[in-house]
């Protein structure tokens, strides 16, 4: 119970007041529809979840990849032979070859190039480092770049010639670095010398006889392109 004062003119009044209730589905109601300010509404928390959800998504696929290409890099692959082919130049001038001079116009990769093109295949998995041209013998960095190969990697090299360009100079060089060399004719003498030019075949029997007198003959890439009644 509560007691109210109130005064007129002289007099005091006394008078009792129950206490007024606020309605309980009122408050109820009101309680429901007040919102904490700092809480964020649930849109906005899904949203920020689904975010979080592709990040963690997204870093986790990327050290999957990384570790797959760790793994990657760690097996090498089942390559037995990469070849270059390191340049269009050749003094030869066989009848099918596109490798003459008048198209032998681009430009071949410098020396420091062609380490990093060696270093490339030996993480490829390749052993062996095959080497064909037009004339490889005409590169005047051939045998440096042969010598990278074999020194900085233990990669066996595989080089293909004409014979045209054959001398003692590079037999010598061919031997040191324990080049497989081959030899590629034409068919029998008479067939060479006609798609090759006169005095081809002689020359490339020679390289054949030295290179196998040093150890160090491949094979012989023996096509036959002339048919003989």
């Amino acid at each position: 119970m509560f007691i109210r004062l109130s005064q007129s003119k002289s007099k005091l009044n006394l008078q009792e007041e129950k206490p007024r209730h606020k309605h309980p589905n009122r408050n109820l109601h009101k309680n429901k529809t007040k919102q904490n300010p700092r809480q964020l509404p649930s849109s906005i928390l899904s949203f920020i979840m689904l975010k979080l959800v592709f990040i963690v998504t997204l870093i986790s696929q990327i050290v999957n990849l990384s570790l797959l290409v760790s793994l990657m890099a760690s097996k090498k692959a089942p390559l037995y032979m990469v070849t270059w082919r390191c340049t269009r130049r050749c003094v030869g001038s066989c009848l099918y070859c596109s490798y003459t001079s008048e198209y032998a116009k681009d430009f071949e990769i410098d020396t420091k190039t062609a380490y990093k093109m060696v270093d490339e295949i030996h993480r490829f998995g390749s052993p062996w480092f095959g080497i064909s041209g037009g004339e490889p013998l005409l590169r005047k960095d051939i045998f440096d770049i042969i010598a990278y190969a074999r020194k900085e990697y233990g990669m066996e090299v595989s080089l293909i010639t004409s014979g045209f360009a054959f001398d003692q100079e590079r037999l010598d060089k061919l031997v040191k670095h324990e080049v497989h060399t081959a030899v590629s004719v034409d068919g029998n003498r008479e067939s060479n010398d006609i798609i090759r030019r006169k005095g081809s075949y002689d020359k490339a029997l020679h390289a054949m006889k030295k290179l196998s007198e040093n150890g160090i003959l491949d094979c012989i890439g023996w096509q036959s392109r002339l048919k003989h009644a």
